[in-house]
């Protein structure tokens, strides 16, 4: 039997359904559910020892700190242009539905562009449609 019951979903997924092999993954995985004799052996420091925002170190919390910014201004530029919209449209002298036709378009050209350079960079190569993005 294999060791992990990983393995035993690999061989489900390409459509092999054994009912002893699903008997056998069941114990597998009740076998390594910890029990109150050793749940205690497994936790190395109560939660109630160290609070939360403690237990990360300094770098750790940096990168959070990091990522959280990242994602958090990843869109504020096309979210900025969405507030002000009306001021747009009445600065240019056109109508709503135009500026927002345009930011429609703005946000399906990422996506247009990024499956046309897979399927180009499947068909020819990664390193072609990357340097012709832009991306030197």
């Amino acid at each position: 039997m294999p060791k992990s019951p990983f393995a035993l979903g690999r061989v489900a997924a390409v459509g092999r359904h054994d009912l002893s092999r699903a008997i056998a993954v069941s114990f597998w995985l009740s076998a390594q559910v910890p029990t109150a004799e050793n749940a205690m052996s497994t936790t190395l420091i109560s939660s109630s020892e160290i609070p939360w925002w403690k237990e990360p170190t300094k770098d750790q919390w940096t990168a959070w700190i990091a990522a959280w910014l990242g994602w958090t201004l990843d869109a504020f530029d096309f979210t900025i242009f969405l507030l002000i919209m009306a001021p747009i449209a009445e600065s240019f002298h056109v109508p709503l539905i135009e500026v927002t036709a345009v930011f429609t378009v703005t946000l399906w050209l990422p996506l247009v562009g990024a499956v046309g350079s897979g399927w180009l960079a499947d068909r020819i190569g990664r390193k072609t449609p990357w340097r012709t993005s832009g991306c030197r």
